[in-house]
This record gives C-alpha cells, sequence and structure tokens, in this order.
C-alpha cells in the first residue's frame, strides 16, 4: 500500500537553481522493549524546496551506500539543483556530478552557519509521513 501511494505522488524534483533537500530514513524499530528483533525498512528521500505543490519523493532502500543512493538522485532530482544533505559520505559525489552540493553536520549544528544549509523541511517529512503509518 505504501509502494503504491509513493509511486502516485512521488515525482522528479529540483532543476536550475532549485534547492532540494535529501535524506535517509528508517522505518520500523529494531528492537521493541522486550528485545526481540524486528524488521525495518530504509527509505530514502527528497523535498523541493519552494514548490507550490510540494515536490517530494520517497524510495524504500535496501542499502544506504553511494552507488545506490546517487542512482536515485541522478533519477529523481534534476541537473543544476543545489542538493543539502548531511555529512553522509555516500552524498561526496554530488559535486561532480552536476550538482551544487551542500551539507550541514547535524553533530555541530542544524543550519550550517556558513552556507546556511539545512535539511529541515526533510525531517518534517519524515515526521510527518511517519505519523501516518499506524502503530
Amino acid at each position: 500500500m505504501c509502494c503504491k501511494w509513493n509511486a502516485q505522488r512521488s515525482a522528479c524534483v529540483g532543476g536550475p537553481g532549485k534547492i532540494v533537500e535529501v535524506d535517509e530514513m528508517v522505518f520500523g524499530k529494531q528492537k521493541d522493549r522486550l528485545g526481540q528483533q524486528h524488521e525495518v525498512q530504509w527509505v530514502f528521500g527528497g523535498v523541493e524546496r519552494g514548490s507550490a505543490k510540494s515536490r517530494f519523493f520517497f524510495e524504500p532502500v535496501e542499502r544506504r551506500d553511494a552507488p545506490t543512493l546517487v542512482e536515485i538522485i541522478e533519477r529523481l532530482v534534476r541537473p543544476g539543483s543545489v542538493i543539502m544533505s548531511d555529512g553522509w559520505a555516500a552524498y561526496k559525489s554530488l559535486g561532480r556530478r552536476g550538482y551544487k552540493h551542500l551539507t550541514v553536520n547535524h553533530n555541530l549544528h542544524f543550519v550550517n552557519p556558513k552556507t546556511k544549509a539545512h535539511i529541515q523541511n526533510c525531517e518534517r517529512m519524515w515526521r510527518e509521513a511517519r505519523s501516518n503509518i499506524p502503530r
């Protein structure tokens, strides 16, 4: 059901000068309070800032490595976009692939003091997505 909803609403985002925030999030709990293991699903997504309609994409991923995430970005984020992300190493090649790449280190700041980069819109998107999933 989630995959069908995603396929109907996800879209290519960005374009020259447009800002796209990207991030990954885990859905589910790895262990419950009794210590039992449960399945989790990593999801990679992005949101275009300032779009009239909320333009975004979600994609379930098995791995969060550079080949996986960069392939999704190249497929769903238009060249010339400004991509903002956390400091995850998988994103390091984006500057060489036709994107301007800005990062924020969440261990130090929520907003990069030099570049003003942040991914708060993406974080909010994850919070809203999680809040609509039944417990």
